[in-house]
């Protein structure tokens, strides 16, 4: 789950910050499961040839997760490619699409923005930023700037965290160690460097050692954080994916003034689905969605991003659930015990972020 924080401050608030990636996902709500009794099907639409399911762990990316479905899918209709086969040569590395989520005029400087004067203006126009809104973010700078995106083999999230789940809170640790000392002994801070650029590069294995001891030199630890783990080689043509937009649309809703109600939310997402495209939701995952979707202290944001695939009726007799697809970043377990991604639509729908671009999609141009 991407909770979208800005890596900054103290130790203690960076750990707490990245801790957000991935709250007790028995505490989320929004996806309630459709009873098993409810199993008579109607009225469905289904965007074929999705993208295999993945695993964010710990990682607070969930924002470049949804994003990335909605871009491999887009690769795999061009292409007629076999989605779910998808090899990581062909997939966009979601750490590197990470450098989207800022103002296109700093894009690569940090993996979240830190404040709201730093969104692009084309989305976003209120003062207020949600930060459910970074999957639009995302890929609206994508658009915006030749959809150049690294190859997951370049910089491969999963591989990261799978081996390590605390690689984040390591690096962390070692952004936070050498901030202080470089504060008091320019010196010492640059021994610091040179020897956990080394435990850094038995983590990483993809940076070299002195691309490493570089990224001590960041102006953020967003930044670090992002010159660590998409190391400078995904930049050159051989580790890139390019994703061509000419012949695409990004489109949201509600627009300003708009009220994202359960009718008007649900009759927008079947009638993009019904194009074949999947689209992106923004919500709140507090029990009750507030617009901060924050706890009461502030000190944790409960905000996720998803992409949905489809949408049916569930009947039982005469009484039927109106179920959407959900297509999520924490994992094939978590796909399998919420019956293959079906979520109760209501329920689900009634999370949605407060601010207009909840819900985003692709368009072909005409």
């Amino acid at each position: 789950m991407g909770l979208h924080s800005a890596f900054i401050g103290a130790a203690l608030a960076v750990v707490a910050i990245l801790m957000q990636g991935t709250p007790v996902r028995a505490q989320v709500h929004g996806f309630s499961r459709i009873p098993i009794q409810f199993s008579e099907v109607q009225d469905e639409i289904l965007v074929p040839n999705m993208p295999a399911i993945r695993d964010q762990h710990q990682a607070p990316l969930c924002y470049t997760y949804a994003a990335a479905v909605l871009i491999e899918h887009a690769i795999c209709r061009e292409d007629h490619l076999d989605c779910k086969a998808l090899s990581s040569e062909r997939r966009p590395s979601v750490l590197d699409l990470s450098k989207f989520a800022v103002d296109v005029k700093t894009i690569g400087r940090g993996i979240a923005p830190t404040d709201a004067r730093e969104y692009p203006k084309t989305i976003v126009t209120t003062a207020t930023i949600d930060r459910t809104l970074l999957p639009l973010v995302v890929l609206d700078n994508l658009f915006t700037s030749g959809g150049m995106i690294a190859k997951e083999s370049c910089a491969p999230a999963e591989q990261y965290f799978a081996r390590d789940p605390e690689l984040l809170q390591r690096l962390a640790f070692h952004w936070v160690a050498h901030e202080r000392l470089r504060r008091t002994n320019r010196v010492s801070a640059a021994e610091y460097a040179a020897s956990a650029s080394l435990e850094i590069e038995a983590l990483v294995q993809n940076s070299s050692a002195s691309d490493l001891i570089a990224a001590f030199g960041a102006k953020s630890q967003g930044e670090y954080f992002y010159q660590v783990l998409v190391p400078k080689k995904c930049a050159r043509a051989a580790n890139v994916v390019q994703f061509y937009t000419a012949n695409k649309q990004l489109e949201y809703w509600p627009r300003n003034g708009e009220v994202a109600q359960y009718a008007t939310s649900l009759r927008t997402i079947k009638g993009v689905l019904t194009t074949k495209v999947p689209v992106v939701l923004s919500v709140c995952t507090l029990r009750q969605a507030t617009k901060e979707c924050a706890n009461e202290d502030g000190s944790e944001t409960r905000a996720h991003a998803i992409a949905v695939s489809g949408f049916r009726r569930a009947c039982k007799e005469s009484q039927c659930i109106d179920a959407l697809k959900v297509h999520n970043s924490w994992g094939e377990t978590w796909q399998r015990e919420h019956g293959d991604g079906w979520v109760d639509a209501r329920d689900l729908l009634g999370h949605l972020s407060f601010f207009p671009g909840a819900i985003g999609w692709m368009s072909m141009r005409d």
